[in-house]
């Protein structure tokens, strides 16, 4: 099942988007395009022009600190900063809804994500037939595909690389600290707020071989 027939495949049902950061927008905004009843849930009281746009577009809001209250929808995307053991979330999965998480391979609709070419290109187009001649990698996961979007943009489109720039910055910060070191080797731990399982089985795929060590998990919201 490719990208567009998945989302084809919706029409008829109900879905809740949990999570409106720049990630998910696109998402909610495909989904509203092909008549999709789309209830977008964030504990943001007030998501400003963003909300008034979406709401435009015929988007349904369920905002604030009971933003998972009533979750009922026939579909589920879940951001990955929250974790499926949430009592709402998972009484939704236990009543038979589905939730929809990120995994790599087949997931629980069959959509073949290994087919990165297809899907990058569905959501690259727009901005290459907008003349952008920059574009910044700045969600943690589009460093991963550098090579895949660098391929479909061309050279006429710069990348930048969040990843990189973001070690740039720690480095110097240790160094300013006092605590930088050219020891060439170190331990490495892996921290997470999605099932450890999961990012394990999603790291081994990009790094091409398994962790270290297991991942572990912290509560983000003490973050």
């Amino acid at each position: 099942m490719t990208f567009e027939e998945y989302l084809s495949s919706l029409k008829g049902k109900t879905v809740g988007v949990i999570g409106v950061g720049v990630s998910n927008r696109p998402l909610i905004e495909k989904l509203l395009e092909r008549g999709i009843d789309v209830t977008a849930r964030d504990k943001k009281e007030d998501l400003g022009e963003l909300g008034q746009a979406l709401t435009a577009q015929g988007c349904k809001l369920r905002l604030g600190s009971e933003y998972l209250a009533d979750l009922h929808e026939d579909v589920i995307f879940r951001t990955p900063g929250l974790r499926p053991d949430v009592p709402e979330l998972a009484a939704a999965v236990a009543g038979s809804l589905v939730a929809c998480t990120p995994d790599g391979g087949k997931n629980r609709y069959n959509i073949d994500l290994n087919n990165m070419d297809a899907l990058s290109r569905e959501y690259l187009t727009p901005l290459i037939e907008a003349g952008v001649d920059t574009l910044i990698l700045g969600c943690t996961h589009y460093p991963l595909l550098k090579d895949i979007i660098g391929e479909i943009c061309g050279p006429g489109v710069t990348l930048i690389d969040s990843g990189a720039a973001s070690a740039r910055a720690l480095r110097q910060q240790l160094a300013a600290e006092g605590q930088f070191t050219d020891r060439q080797q170190g331990e490495t731990r892996f921290y997470v707020s999605d099932r450890p399982e999961d990012v394990e089985k999603l790291a081994a795929v990009f790094l091409e071989e398994p962790l270290s060590r297991g991942a572990e998990r912290i509560d983000i919201e003490q973050y």
